[in-house]
């Protein structure tokens, strides 16, 4: 999740943290982590998927996994509660065709063929094996991509359906990449595993409130605007000079006594809609990314890597 840079090939990992992330709303709706930062992310699954379903209760959940996660332990874990699956296929898994049940072929908006097939997940001897729908995006050019589900009926859930859903998992890589850049998670506020997690708990958490408000803002102008044109690195640089006058001309006991106690979410919805309803600031709508962009001959850093906590560990030993 955070790494620091050394002066040797590689690098220092402080912990790891696993993220599930709901594209509709673009909020994260739960997080696990380690200290030891070479836990492989299906390890945090145990406790990311029971967080998940809590705070989701009473909605049936399609989860949507990269290939790391494709192994005879998350389909069980995934598909209980009413839930369903869609995780890109890692050749490490055999997949047995079935024979009797003849393919599906379809065509996506772009023109690109999407292939349906089914067959069993896992080796013959294998007791977690299971029967399994298996989805192939080709991509002319690039790698094709391939998926497995358990989502079986193609006619209520086609293919092209289920691939456009994959492409929603991208999204977390922009969530990741904002809550490091517009909240500073590239500068740590601590040097210990524990530190950082709690530093990118937070700052998730910050994501989350300015989503939120992002979507406030949009819909409660006179003619109401997409959200997604709206800039949250710029809204965050707003709020935090506001935030800094605050703190410079109000002592934070009168601060405190102009916030109401105990109001309802039905009262802070109509307030906030009241407050945002202004017409939007300019300095907040989406501009060109004027960031340069990184040297393509710039030397890469080697991909090794070591956990900070395995080498504190090793010291106590």
């Amino acid at each position: 999740f955070t790494h620091i840079k050394t002066g040797e090939a590689g690098k220092l990992i402080l912990n790891a943290a696993l993220v599930a992330y709901e594209p509709v709303t673009g909020l994260a709706v739960s997080f696990a982590a380690a200290e030891d930062g070479e836990t492989n992310d299906a390890n945090l699954m145990p406790e990311l998927i029971p967080q998940t379903r809590r705070v989701t209760a009473g909605n049936i959940r399609l989860w949507v996994l990269d290939r790391q996660f494709c192994d005879l332990t998350q389909p069980a874990l995934l598909s209980q509660d009413g839930d369903h699956y869609v995780i890109r296929y890692h050749p490490k898994n055999t997949f047995t065709l079935d024979t009797e049940r003849s393919p599906v072929v379809s065509v996506d908006a772009e023109g690109r063929t999407v292939t349906d097939t089914w067959g069993w997940l896992g080796a013959a001897k294998s007791k977690r094996r299971r029967y399994i729908r298996r989805v192939c995006l080709q991509r002319p050019g690039e790698e094709e991509i391939i998926a497995v589900t358990d989502l079986l009926d193609e006619t209520i859930y086609p293919g092209v359906d289920l691939m456009a859903a994959y492409g929603h998992r991208w999204g977390i890589e922009s969530i990741f990449q904002q809550v490091t850049e517009v909240f500073e998670l590239r500068t740590l506020i601590g040097s210990t595993a524990r530190a950082t997690i709690f530093q990118g708990s937070f700052c998730l958490l910050l994501s989350n409130f300015l989503q939120v408000m992002r979507q406030y803002i949009a819909a409660s102008q006179k003619e109401p605007i997409s959200a997604a044109s709206l800039s949250i690195e710029m809204i965050f640089r707003d709020v935090t000079r506001e935030l800094i006058a605050l703190s410079e001309l109000v002592q934070p006991a009168e601060v405190a006594a102009l916030i109401p106690n105990r109001r309802s979410a039905s009262a802070l919805s109509a307030h906030l809609h009241t407050l945002l309803s202004n017409p939007i600031r300019s300095l907040w709508n989406k501009t060109t990314n004027r960031k340069r962009r990184r040297n393509a001959n710039a030397k890469k850093q080697s991909g090794a890597h070591t956990s900070i906590a395995r080498l504190i560990a090793a010291t106590k030993d």
